[in-house]
């Protein structure tokens, strides 16, 4: 048990140095030649990790054309280099909406959403890989909740391009990608156990409390509305109500009514507020001690860590008079945390596999060193491979920083003309704690426009 997950192992841990057939297939100094190979792309790792944060700096500072401009230059681009290039086109996705540039955006974002499938469909020779290699040195897959959220900004790109058809499409495809985010692991595992290397464990999945998009049937609700498709909507809208149940643990009539969401159920308006706030998770590294005779190794996996956001609530003001609640309508980094869930058994249980493996190795070759060279020989073997170990394991922290951590939201109607919106992000006491600026213009031919906002704090 390893805080709380089941790593179900077929055989034991002290028994894997003999046991395991695809260790006994490896000649010592090729898992240290591996090893090696491992400690020199770390430095590229690490730079990696300083450039995100570099990045996720720049988002909180609101210079967007910066970023867009440094993650467009070959020479910055390259830290991310091919393994990580779904982190890359995320990041930039996000900057280029922010700076409205929202066809290429969703260029990037689909660049990011083809690949993100294409590696899934390589996950078998991916997870037999990890068994060698770090998780930080594969191909950046993208977390499950990050694909679905690919989608969220994909939507809200297409009304900002008055294509509400497509946008409507990308809700549909977040509220299925989180229906189905479990179900789609299945033939994976399969496929694992019946693999040579990972027929060692009994491959599972974590069981998420969330597998409900609020966000998603929200916006599908609405753009259903303004397409004159009430069915439609009134479907979406009970779905909803259901998701906030399932996520915030409320009575969604109650909620509904009492927040005037329920407008979005068949009611007339003609403007969207959107207002992001927060930041996602970022990854942490969790380590444990493994040892296979008098040599030590380290199992290092990723646990998500919350980041603690001021704002308490959010409010539009409109042309300095009235006043519009933005209500909390999915908590973007509970949903994540919960999501990440799924994977990370995997996650752990290839990394147990890999840490023991790698233990195995260093004391076969530490055996070896003693004697041949005598025990102060082996000693010293023992304890460079006992620093190689350490070293050589690490935690893929990989993660789309620029990624919001809750989603706000209202709808009004507006008489045409040019309106000025006041966003305010508000804290637990009321307090005005970050303000940003919109237009909007309604003119007769306007279903719906969309006013959003992003406070990264």
């Amino acid at each position: 048990m390893t805080n709380g997950l089941k790593l179900g192992f077929k055989s034991k841990i002290n028994e894997m140095e003999y046991g395991m057939d695809y260790v006994s297939g490896i000649r010592a100094n090729c898992i240290f030649f591996v090893s090696t190979l491992i400690l020199i792309g770390c430095g590229s790792t690490r730079s990696l990790n300083e450039m995100q944060m570099e990045i996720r700096n720049e988002f909180v500072q609101g210079n967007y054309e910066e970023i867009a401009n440094r993650l467009s230059d070959p020479e910055v681009s390259s830290a991310y280099r091919e393994n990580s290039s779904v982190i890359r086109d995320l990041e930039l996705a996000n900057a280029q909406r922010m700076n409205r540039r929202f066809e290429e955006s969703n260029q990037a974002f689909d660049r990011a959403e083809s690949e993100i499938e294409r590696l899934f469909g390589t996950s078998v020779d991916r997870n037999i890989r990890a068994f060698l290699v770090n998780d930080g040195q594969l191909e950046y897959q993208g977390e499950d909740y990050e694909d679905i959220y690919i989608n969220l900004f994909k939507s809200l790109n297409y009304m900002h391009l008055r294509d509400f058809e497509a946008a409507t499409v990308e809700a549909r495809r977040m509220v299925f990608k989180m229906e189905s985010v479990q179900d789609r692991y299945s033939d994976l595992l399969e496929r694992m156990e019946n693999s040579e290397r990972g027929s060692q464990l009994e491959w599972s999945t974590g069981d998420p409390m969330i597998q409900n998009s609020a966000l998603g049937h929200y916006l599908a609700a609405i753009l259903y509305n303004v397409q004159n498709r009430p069915d439609n909507a009134r479907i979406e809208f009970n779905r909803l109500k259901d998701a906030w149940q399932d996520q915030m643990g409320i009575n969604p009539d109650i909620y509904a009514e009492m927040s005037g969401l329920d407008v979005v159920n068949g009611g007339n308006y003609n403007v969207l507020l959107m207002g992001f706030a927060g930041r996602a998770p970022m990854k942490v590294e969790n380590t444990l001690e493994v040892s296979v005779g008098n040599v030590y190794g380290k199992l290092a996996y990723p646990t998500l860590n919350h980041h603690n956001t001021r704002v308490r609530r959010v409010r539009a003001v409109v042309n300095d008079e009235d006043i519009i609640p933005l209500h909390l309508i999915e908590d973007m980094s509970t949903v994540a945390t919960e999501i990440f869930e799924i994977r990370r058994p995997i996650i752990v249980a290839r990394g147990t596999i890999r840490s023991v493996a790698r233990a195995v190795a260093a004391n076969r070759a530490s055996s070896v060193a003693e004697n041949r060279g005598g025990a102060v020989v082996g000693f010293l073997a023992r304890q460079a491979t006992n620093v190689m170990q350490q070293e050589a394991e690490t935690a893929d922290l990989r993660t789309w920083q620029s990624l919001p951590g809750k989603a706000f939201s209202n709808v009004l109607l507006l008489p045409e003309g040019t309106h000025n919106i006041r966003l305010e992000f508000m804290d637990a006491l009321g307090n005005v704690i970050h303000t940003q600026y919109s237009e909007v213009t309604v003119d007769s031919s306007s279903t719906l426009e969309l006013s959003e906002h992003m406070y990264f704090n």
